[in-house]
C-alpha cells in the first residue's frame, strides 16, 4: 500500500515540476551564475579551495531546490493528502523525489563546474561519489526542516534556523571525504566515511518516517 503512495506521489511531483520547470530552471540558473562568477573572480585554485567552493555552490542549490517541498504545499493540496495517503507513504515519497532531485542538482554542478574550472580530484569516481551521498544527506534533513518548517507561521524564516544546526555535521563528514577523494588517497581511506554518510543518512530517514507522524496528526 504505501509503496502505490510512494509511486503515485512522486508521479504527482515530477508531472507538477514538468509543468512548471521554474524550480529546476532557477536552480540551473544560480549553479552557472555562481561558476560564473567564481570564474571571473578567482583565476588560481587550489585543490583545498576549488574542494571549498564546491560544496558552497551545491549547499545552497540544494538548499533552494528541496527547501520548498513542505512550504509550497497548500492548505487545500495538504487536506487532499491527508484523505489519500499515509504519513508514512507522504514523507518516503517527499524525501525519495528530494534525494532525487539533489542527485540532479550535484550531476549538473559537478559538470559545470568541471567545465569551467576543471576538474581538480584525482579520484573523480569517489569525488562523485562523496558529493552525491552528501547531497542525499542534505535532501533527507532539508525534507524533515521543511515539514517542521511548513506548520509554522513562518515557515521562511524557521527553515534556515532548524536545517543548518543539522547539516554542519553532515557537510564536515562530506567535505572531509571529497577532499580525500581529491587528493587522491586510498580507497581504503575513503571507504569509512562513505560509511558515515550512509548511516547518517539511514538513521536521519528513520528519525523522519518515525515522527513525520505525529506533525501529520495536526
Amino acid at each position: 500500500m504505501i509503496g502505490k503512495e510512494i509511486i503515485w506521489l512522486i508521479r504527482l511531483e515530477l508531472q507538477k515540476e514538468w509543468k512548471q520547470r521554474y524550480t529546476l530552471n532557477s536552480i540551473l540558473l544560480y549553479v552557472v551564475a555562481s561558476i560564473y562568477i567564481l570564474s571571473l573572480t578567482l583565476r588560481l585554485f587550489d585543490k583545498p579551495i576549488w574542494n571549498a567552493l564546491y560544496w558552497i555552490v551545491l549547499l545552497f542549490s540544494g538548499i533552494g531546490a528541496v527547501s520548498k517541498s513542505f512550504i509550497q504545499e497548500s492548505r487545500g493540496k495538504m487536506i487532499f493528502y491527508h484523505q489519500t495517503l499515509s504519513a508514512q507513504g507522504f514523507i518516503l515519497a517527499k524525501m525519495i523525489y528530494n534525494a532525487g532531485y539533489m542527485l540532479l542538482v550535484n550531476t549538473l554542478t559537478f559538470l559545470v563546474y568541471s567545465l569551467w574550472l576543471g576538474n581538480l580530484a584525482d579520484n573523480v569516481v569517489f569525488f562523485y561519489l562523496s558529493t552525491s551521498l552528501g547531497s542525499i544527506a542534505f535532501s533527507v534533513i532539508l525534507s524533515m526542516t521543511s515539514a517542521i518548517a511548513a506548520k509554522t507561521g513562518n515557515a521562511n524564516v524557521l527553515m534556515p534556523v532548524l536545517s543548518f544546526p543539522l547539516l554542519i555535521p553532515v557537510l564536515l563528514i562530506a567535505v572531509k571525504t571529497s577532499k580525500k577523494a581529491v587528493d587522491g588517497l586510498d580507497v581504503l581511506l575513503i571507504y569509512p566515511d562513505f560509511l558515515a554518510l550512509f548511516a547518517f543518512i539511514i538513521m536521519s530517514g528513520i528519525l523522519a518516517f518515525t515522527l513525520y507522524p505525529w506533525l501529520w496528526k495536526d
